[in-house]
């Protein structure tokens, strides 16, 4: 295109000079006559003037094409210097959240006046979430609350999916098919899978070289944000507790650290209750192991259904867990312990005639200690406790006199 409007240009002013000469020579003619000749003079008169406005309207369009070159370079060399701003940022996200908000932000600057939405493929669940902000009052909103991947008709395609132009589609989006906001929907594909999609709402009709520019961002970050996908994966693998799913100790201990210090700054309460299943050595040396991963999974799950959303619940090992309890302080702890308590020996699980039962000891941040080690350690010590006291039992730390062993216990 810039090649044809040179060429143009050039042909324009080269038509002009050829006038001009061609005036020159007819001027130097009628003065060399011997009669003036009043008709050649005028005819002269008019083709020096067409030559004049040709060449001036040649040279204005090369200045023009020259002015469309230098900017349309200037967007060029912006958008790829904006690329490589992208390119680094992906690089050093550390969560895919980030790394999806980055996108987000990267494309709303390169079209402007658009929303963009990145929308994330659940393959386990095989359903589309948000992975970026959406406001609760658009109709994608609404829509998004677990909707199954072939809803969105760029990740059932595998192809990109264009609403709101001249034509309407044979087959409409569900999510943004009447949203009647024009959109453009690109799949995010990396070795054959699609992962996600990136919906770019805007409100004037995209360019192409927009199109080009949304798929090489939604392309160049694509193999990025899986990558953090598989990295935060394997991470949440390694923190759980391969039998209940629960997190491990090592993930309970990180996250009890990072609760106290939040604890600490907004000078509030953090309980800790350790709890111990009763008898479970008893339990696998009479009914096997089975039998006794069968309670533990049974203690596990009574567990995640009373907890609220903001506790943490992790398994230590064998048939002791953890509970992380924020804003609770001492006596609200020793009621959800004695609350447990209840709900496990009431469990009833198919396959396992044993009763169950647990022991429970509770500490408490600041009244106890402010160290994330030692109120696990009072924790412990408490439980121990009930144990000592005849299991099926709930203590508090600093309310024995000793610090208890379970070495001559069966737990």
């Amino acid at each position: 295109m810039r090649i044809l409007r040179q060429l143009r240009a050039t042909l324009t002013i080269a038509v002009g000079s050829a006038a001009i000469a061609t005036t020159v020579w007819l001027a130097d003619r009628a003065h060399s006559a011997r009669s003036g000749h009043v008709l050649e003079l005028v005819v002269v008169g008019v083709i020096a003037g067409l030559s004049l406005l040709v060449g001036t309207i040649g040279a204005l369009m090369a200045a023009r094409a020259h002015r469309l070159d230098r900017r349309r370079a200037h967007a060029e060399h912006g958008f790829r210097a904006a690329q490589v701003e992208l390119a680094e940022s992906l690089q050093i996200s550390t969560t895919d959240g980030e790394a999806f908000a980055l996108l987000r932000r990267h494309l709303e600057r390169t079209i402007p006046g658009s929303a963009v939405v990145v929308l994330r493929r659940d393959g386990d669940r095989d359903c589309v979430e948000p992975a970026t902000f959406v406001p609760d009052t658009t109709v994608l909103a609404a829509r998004l609350g677990a909707a199954p991947s072939w809803s969105c008709l760029a990740i059932r395609l595998g192809r990109s999916h264009e609403t709101g132009g001249t034509g309407s589609p044979l087959v409409a989006c569900s999510l943004c098919g009447s949203s009647g906001q024009r959109s453009l929907c690109v799949p995010m594909v990396v070795t054959g899978e699609v992962v996600g999609a990136v919906l770019v709402e805007h409100r004037e009709e995209l360019a192409e070289v927009e199109r080009v520019r949304i798929h090489d961002s939604v392309a160049q970050s694509a193999a990025v944000l899986v990558g953090l996908r598989n990295l935060a994966q394997a991470e949440s693998r390694s923190a759980a507790d391969d039998l209940t799913g629960l997190p491990n100790g090592r993930a309970v201990q990180g996250s009890l650290r990072r609760m106290m210090a939040q604890a600490g700054r907004a000078l509030s309460s953090l309980s800790v209750v350790v709890l111990d299943v009763d008898h479970l050595r008893r339990l696998n040396e009479q009914l096997g192991y089975a039998k006794g991963d069968l309670a533990v999974v049974a203690v596990a799950a009574t567990i995640e259904e009373l907890l609220r959303t903001s506790d943490l619940a992790g398994r230590l090992g064998g048939g002791d867990f953890v509970l992380v309890l924020p804003d609770t302080h001492k006596d609200g702890a020793l009621e959800v312990a004695e609350k447990l308590r209840l709900a496990i020996t009431r469990v009833d699980v198919h396959g396992l005639d044993w009763p169950l039962s647990a022991s429970f000891g509770v500490a408490t941040f600041p009244d106890d200690t402010v160290d994330a080690d030692e109120i696990l350690q009072l924790a412990r010590a408490a439980c121990r406790a009930a144990k000592a006291a005849g299991r099926n039992a709930v203590e508090a730390a600093g309310t024995w006199g000793v610090d208890l062993d379970l070495d001559g216990l069966d737990s």
